[in-house]
């Protein structure tokens, strides 16, 4: 394509290996910018006092765009990472330069697919092209719309395995040269101060995510994830994939690429067969999350006011208690600490705490889900929206919700009472909606 200047806008797609978005924009571009934005609001406190990018992800990304800067030099391009509003800068960039393709990933997320219908009105002179990098599958083969969305897990499941997983494309070993943004005043982000903690349970970067993948298959762990899935505790215990998934130093291919060559060498099991149903069902939500739209961060879910039964309120101090592990509950509380600690909780620890703040504490789901975004380094708006929808009984599937029995729950999967023991004070007796005496009014 003759004289095209591309601006690529990275999110969640941190990878050189298996990138359809930076592959497409340098097959048709002879220039290209790189750029990466941190909204500030993002740093700001929303309605439940979370903070949407909390410290853990806040340290792994900047660790991954760290990578990624130092993956593009080498081929003699620049990152640019903003601490900016994406839109008015992409906006002010391309009436400033011959910009004439802007690139992007496929938004997921409500909040994204917004942003880019209006990035596209703004720049109604400019290619907008947006490329699949978060899937398994492309639109042509699974989308749906709202009406026409699986009502369960299982059928979408049934309807996945009939397609053929997609082999991940190759590294990208060229780039074009790049275009100069000195000349553009947006606040530069300075990635150092944010990597803090000097032993975090994962580093971030795509170089660490294949290191990772290639160990995890180098080990037999793979044949005995099912039976430890649902562990607390311990790094070997599931494949912890999430983390590079999430911001796409990882492509959901190449985990799965690699799945099916230890299955070639080791043979299938159902063990080994489950990290593929654990992948499916992240395929379900990054679908489930563009056939709803908004619709994912509504109280009623997918319901309507009048179908739904009593969903919970916002109590203050119960949540503040929840958030800080603080409950009448131990298991709840050695989730929710090891959460704050280290940015990870386990499926089973996910599940027992949502189902708990729903249903003991009787909150509002979405305060669990803002909190988890804040907290968790594998958050991913899809899994996590779409998974509190599950447990809150307001999303796709008809039975209306889960309630997990917290002392069955630690008996099956703590009965030794060690992961309490790890994270929590065995002699705490904490009480729900406790006022201290000298709050009392005096009359």
């Amino acid at each position: 394509m003759t004289n095209a200047t591309g601006l690529v806008w990275l999110s969640e797609d941190l990878r050189l290996h298996d990138n359809p978005l930076i592959e497409r924009a340098a097959n048709e571009c002879q220039e290209l910018i790189f750029c990466y934005f941190v909204d500030p609001s993002e740093l700001k406190r929303d309605i439940y006092g979370c903070q949407p990018l909390g410290i853990h992800r806040r340290q792994f990304l900047a660790e991954s765009l760290l990578i990624m800067h130092d993956r593009l030099k080498e081929l003699g391009q620049t990152l640019n990472v903003f601490l900016a509003r994406p839109i008015p800068s992409i906006e002010s960039i391309c009436s400033n330069l011959p910009i004439t393709h802007v690139y992007r990933s496929t938004p997921v997320a409500f909040n994204e697919s917004q942003s880019w219908a209006q990035l596209k009105s703004m720049l109604p002179d400019v290619n907008m092209i947006s490329v699949e990098t978060r899937c398994l599958f492309s639109a042509a083969e699974i989308e749906f719309q709202a009406d026409s969305f699986p009502a369960t897990f299982s059928k979408f499941r049934r309807l996945a395995e009939r397609l053929n997983v997609r082999v991940p494309n190759g590294e990208i070993r060229s780039l074009p040269p790049s275009l100069s943004l000195l000349a553009f005043n947006f606040d530069r982000l300075i990635l150092d101060p944010w990597v803090l903690n000097k032993q975090p349970i994962a580093r971030g970067g795509e170089d660490t995510a294949l290191d990772h993948l290639h160990d995890y298959f180098s080990s037999t762990a793979a044949n005995t994830y099912k039976q430890t899935r649902n562990a607390f505790d311990g790094w070997e215990n599931s494949s912890k994939w999430s983390f590079w998934l999430a911001n796409g130093s990882l492509s959901v291919k190449q985990a799965a690429q690699a799945l099916k060559e230890f299955q070639v060498v080791h043979g299938e099991n159902e063990d080994n067969g489950w990290l593929m149903f654990e992948l499916l069902w992240r395929e379900y939500f990054q679908w489930y999350a563009r056939a709803f739209n908004k619709r994912m961060f509504l109280v009623d879910g997918l319901f309507d006011q009048e179908k739904r039964k009593l969903r919970g309120t916002f109590y203050p101090q119960r949540f503040k208690q929840w958030c800080a592990g603080n409950t009448p509950y131990p298991i709840v509380n050695a989730c929710m600490r090891q959460l704050n600690a280290t940015g990870y909780m386990s499926n089973r620890g996910r599940q027992i705490v949502a189902s708990a703040l729903i249903n003991e504490l009787g909150l509002d789901w979405r305060c669990g889900a803002s909190y988890f975004e804040q907290q968790l380094i594998d958050y991913d708006p899809a899994s996590n929206w779409g998974n509190w929808q599950y447990i809150a009984g307001v999303g796709a599937d008809p039975r209306g919700g889960r309630q997990f029995n917290l002392k069955k729950q630690t008996q099956m999967y703590d009965p030794n009472g060690e992961f309490i023991a790890k994270w929590t004070d065995s002699d705490e007796n904490h009480r729900l909606d406790y006022t201290d005496a000298a709050d009392w009014p005096i009359l």
